[in-house]
C-alpha cells in the first residue's frame, strides 16, 4: 500500500472499468477527477472516478502484489522482483514505505461536490485499518484533499504487534487567467514496530508441536523499531502567453507556450532501533556479531532538500530542462556529515509522430556527491486509433551510487564508511496491453554491473560480475458473463541462481469469481475464491537492527499455496466485504513463510466496509 485505500481504489477502478462501465454503484461519476502529474512538468492528465465494483479487499498487500511481509499486516516488505529504477542523488531504503505517505508522489483532484470516504477494516489478532479522505473544492480553481490512516495488528507470535499512523494533505491552485499554478502536498508518518527476530525453532511450527503462536519462543525479547518520516513538496509553474482551462485538468496548455517552473522538496527520516534485551546472543551470533552485542541500539536521521528551476516548452510536444540542487544531512551513532549535488535535468513528453507518442528524460550529476552520475528513460508508446491494443516499449540506463545503507552506517557494535562503486543498470521493457481483451503481456530484460547486497555477516558487498536478469509478467482477465477468471503473475530468472539476488522464478495470485447484480440492480455482488503461490527459493533474511535483508543459505521458503475466500457487496455507495484468508492452512502442511524465521499468517477472517458520502 503506497497510498492510502482510496487512491488504490481510484487506480484499481480504471482498470475493472474495461469489464464493465453500465453500473453506477458510487454515484460519483463525474464528480471527482484524479489529476495526476507528467513526469517533467506537473501537467496534467485527468481520469474520472469509476463505478463498477472493484478489488478493495485486498488491503492486505501481502503476497496479493508480489510483495511478502514478515507475517504480520504492517511489517517490513521484501520485494519477490527486482526493484525498479531509482532517481539520480542521495537514496535510501524507507522501511514500511508500503503504507506510507509520500511527497510529490500523490494524485491531485478536481471536485465539483465535497466527497469524503471512509473505510474500515478489521481482523483477527485485533487487526484494524481506518482509512479516512476528504476533497473539495474550495473554489472552482482551488481544491484541497486531506487523508487519514491508522493501522495496528498484534500479530499471531510474540511481539509481533505493529502500528502505524499517517496523515497527508494536498491542494492544486490555479489562478482565474490560467497562468500561474501551485501544488502543494504535505505527509507526516510515524510507526512503532515490535521487533521479535523471527521464531527460534522451526519444528515447533512445522511439526505443529505447539498449536498456540505466541507460545513459540521467538528470538528478541524486547527489540522495537520506531520510525518518522514526513516532508512536503511546493511546486510552482507560470505560464508566459496563459493557458486555457476546462473541468478536467484545471489547467490545459494551449498548442504554443512558455513556463517557468520552481519546486522545493524536503524528506526527513528518522529510525531508531531499541533493543534492552540480555538474552537475545543466538540471534546476534547467527550475523556474526558477538555476544557482547546485545542490548543494541541505534539510530539513523537523514534530511534532504530538492530545490529545483527551470522551462517548459510547448510547441505541439513538450520541451523541459530544469537544474536541480540537493542537500543531505546525514547522521547515526558514528557519522554526522552533508552531502551536496548538481543536477541538470531535462527531456520531452508526448511528441507525436503519428499514432505514436515519444518521451525521454534524462537527469546527469554535474557536481558533488552525484557527479557523473545519470539516468535516462526513453519510451515509445504505439496507440492506434483503429486498434484497441497498445504497445509499449521502454529503454533504461543509468549510473547511479547504491543506496546510503551500503556504504555509510554505524551504530555501537558494528559499521561501515567507504567510496561505493556506481551501479550501472540497462533495461529493456516491451508491454503489449488490450482493454477489449483485458489483458497485458509484459516483457522485460536487464543487465546490473556493481549490484550492491549484504553478506552473511552483515558486510555490505558489490557483486563484481555483471547480473543478468529477465521477466514475463502477464495480467488476463477471462470474461464468462458473470464467471470471471483473473489471471496474474510473472516468471523470471536471474544469470546466477546463487548470486546476491534472490527472488522465487514463479510468481502468481489467480483466482475465480460470481459477479452480478441483484434485486432490480440494487445490490452489486461479487462471490471468489484467490489462490496465491510462489516458487521456492532461498529468500534473504531480515535484520531489524539497521532493517535490512541479508543474504542466507541456510532455509529455502515457498512451494506452498495460500487459497483466499470472499464475499463482497456494494450498495449505492456503501461497500461491504468478508474474506477468509489463508483458507487451506493446516490442509496442506505448516512449511508456510513468508521470510526465514517468519511464518505466514494462519488462517484469519478479516471483514471491511466502505462509505462514500457527496454533500
Amino acid at each position: 500500500m503506497n497510498k492510502t485505500l482510496f487512491v488504490c481504489f481510484l487506480l484499481v477502478a480504471q482498470v475493472v472499468t474495461a469489464q464493465d462501465s453500465t453500473h453506477t454503484y458510487i454515484g460519483v461519476d463525474s464528480i471527482l477527477k484524479v489529476l495526476s502529474p507528467t513526469r517533467l512538468s506537473g501537467d496534467f492528465k485527468a481520469s474520472t472516478l469509476d463505478t463498477s465494483l472493484v478489488d478493495w479487499h485486498y488491503y492486505v498487500s501481502n503476497g496479493v502484489d508480489g510483495q511478502l511481509n514478515l507475517g504480520n499486516l504492517g511489517s517490513d516488505i521484501y520485494n519477490l522482483e527486482l526493484d525498479q529504477f531509482k532517481r539520480n542523488g542521495f537514496s535510501w531504503r524507507t522501511p514500511y514505505s508500503q503504507v506510507y505517505q509520500h511527497p510529490s508522489k500523490r494524485d491531485y483532484y478536481n471536485s465539483i461536490k465535497p466527497v469524503t470516504t471512509i473505510d474500515y477494516y478489521n481482523g483477527s489478532k485485533e487487526e484494524q485499518m481506518l482509512t479516512l479522505f476528504h476533497t473539495q473544492n474550495i473554489l472552482p480553481n482551488w481544491n484541497v484533499g486531506i487523508d487519514y490512516t491508522t493501522l495496528s495488528s498484534t500479530g499471531a507470535y510474540f511481539r509481533q504487534r505493529t502500528e502505524h499512523k499517517n496523515a497527508a494533505l494536498s491542494s492544486i491552485f490555479n489562478s482565474l487567467n490560467g497562468r500561474y499554478q501551485l501544488l502543494v502536498d504535505a505527509v507526516l508518518n510515524n510507526s512503532e514496530v515490535q521487533e521479535n527476530g523471527g521464531i527460534v525453532v522451526d519444528s515447533l511450527f512445522q511439526d505443529n508441536i505447539q498449536p498456540n503462536r505466541q507460545g513459540i519462543p521467538v528470538q528478541l525479547s524486547n527489540a522495537v523499531n520506531y520510525a518518522d518520516n514526513r516532508g512536503f513538496s511546493i511546486d510552482h509553474s507560470y505560464d508566459l502567453f496563459g493557458k486555457g482551462t476546462n473541468s478536467d485538468s484545471m489547467s490545459t496548455p494551449r498548442r504554443t507556450n512558455i513556463s517557468l517552473l520552481q519546486s522545493v522538496k524536503y524528506e526527513w527520516q528518522r529510525n531508531r532501533f531499541d533493543d534492552s534485551g540480555q538474552s537475545d546472543s543466538l540471534f546476534y551470533n547467527r550475523f556474526g556479531l558477538s555476544s557482547d552485542n546485545v542490548g543494541l541500539k541505534e539510530y539513523r536521521d537523514i534530511r534532504q532538500w530538492n530545490h529545483s528551476g527551470g522551462i517548459s516548452m510547448d510547441i505541439g510536444f513538450e520541451i523541459v530542462s530544469k537544474i536541480r540542487y540537493q542537500q543531505t544531512f546525514y547522521e547515526d551513532l558514528v557519522h554526522q556529515v552533508s552531502f551536496n549535488s548538481l543536477f541538470v535535468e531535462g527531456g520531452f513528453v508526448d511528441l507525436r509522430l503519428g499514432e505514436t507518442e515519444l518521451s525521454a528524460e534524462v537527469d546527469f550529476g554535474i557536481g558533488g556527491l552525484n557527479a557523473g552520475n545519470y539516468s535516462m528513460d526513453f519510451s515509445l508508446d504505439v496507440m492506434p486509433d483503429t486498434s484497441d491494443w497498445e504497445v509499449l516499449g521502454t529503454f533504461r540506463t543509468s549510473r547511479l551510487l547504491p543506496n546510503s545503507e551500503f556504504w555509510i552506517y554505524g551504530n555501537e557494535s558494528f559499521g561501515w564508511r567507504y567510496d561505493p562503486d556506481e551501479v550501472f543498470r540497462n533495461e529493456i521493457n516491451f508491454k503489449v496491453s488490450s482493454k477489449v481483451w483485458n489483458v497485458s503481456l509484459e516483457v522485460r530484460g536487464e543487465t546490473i554491473d556493481n549490484f550492491a547486497y549484504f553478506e552473511k555477516d552483515i558486510t555490505p558487498r558489490q557483486w563484481d560480475e555483471t547480473i543478468a536478469y529477465g521477466q514475463i509478467k502477464l495480467n488476463k482477465l477471462v470474461d464468462l458473463g458473470a464467471f470471471n477468471i483473473k489471471l496474474e503473475g510473472f516468471y523470471q530468472v536471474v544469470s546466477d541462481s546463487e548470486g546476491p539476488i534472490r527472488v522465487p522464478s514463479l510468481w502468481t495470485n489467480s483466482g475465480i469469481y460470481y459477479e452480478n447484480d441483484l434485486f432490480k440492480k440494487a445490490l452489486r455482488l461479487r462471490l471468489g475464491a484467490d489462490i496465491s503461490y510462489f516458487s521456492r527459493f532461498k529468500a534473504n533474511r531480515y535484520l531489524p537492527v539497521n532493517r535490512t535483508f541479508v543474504l542466507q543459505d541456510d532455509q529455502e521458503i515457498g512451494n506452498y499455496p495460500f487459497v483466499d475466500v470472499y464475499l463482497t457487496a456494494q450498495i449505492k455507495r456503501v461497500g461491504v466485504f468478508a474474506k477468509l484468508t489463508h483458507l487451506n492452512q493446516s490442509f496442506t502442511g505448516f512449511d508456510y513463510y513468508n521470510l526465514p524465521a517468519y511464518p505466514h499468517f494462519d488462517r484469519m477472517l478479516r471483514i471491511g466496509a466502505s462509505w462514500i458520502f457527496i454533500n
